[in-house]
């Protein structure tokens, strides 16, 4: 598979879960709260475990993360929270959130595309990473550490911003709601 296909799989794939489960308005239980962050642990792990480890390496890997936390803030701004009568509590994601993560699916792809097929970036980019000692290795991790920094933060704030809506004695609900 090349590099573009894989982009568009796993750019495609994260972007279709998060819709699926995350636009409309969804009830928010410990469930909503924990799914995303196991699927983020078992992503991580399996595309993070052989990633290049070289001081310089860190930089790039932080600089996704930096990346994904700053994507991860505009996603959860866009992301309204509710609470029913009963204290039960909502999330209300709509075009904004769509739009948040079609951008940053957007961007990876039109990376993998300009480095496969754009000759000058290529070259710049190639330039770079040799004159920076950057291993090529480093940039599938940067994009998974973009990702998942991104769910992380975005759900992080998202959980926040319910708990201080918390009405008293409410708690997170488990019955789930159609979009």
């Amino acid at each position: 598979m090349s590099d573009l296909q894989q982009a568009l799989v796993i750019s495609g794939s994260i972007f279709a879960v998060i819709m699926i489960t995350g636009y409309g308005r969804r009830a928010f239980s410990f469930h909503k709260f924990l799914y995303p962050l196991m699927s983020c642990a078992a992503f991580g792990f399996f595309y993070l475990k052989d990633a290049p480890t070289a001081s310089v390496d860190w930089l790039v890997y932080l600089a996704g993360a930096l990346i994904g936390a700053g994507a991860g803030v505009v996603a959860a701004r866009v992301t309204g929270v509710e609470r029913d009568g009963k204290g039960a509590a909502f999330t209300v994601c709509g075009p904004g959130f769509a739009a948040t993560w079609l951008v940053m699916s957007v961007v990876r792809i039109a990376f993998i595309v300009a480095v496969e097929h754009v000759d000058s970036f290529r070259n710049a980019f190639g330039t770079f990473m040799i004159s920076h000692h950057i291993s090529f290795d480093t940039v599938p991790p940067f994009f998974v550490l973009m990702a998942l920094s991104m769910v992380v933060v975005r759900l992080t704030i998202v959980v926040v911003r319910i708990r201080r809506s918390s009405v008293s004695g409410a708690t997170w609900t488990r019955r789930t709601v159609a979009a």
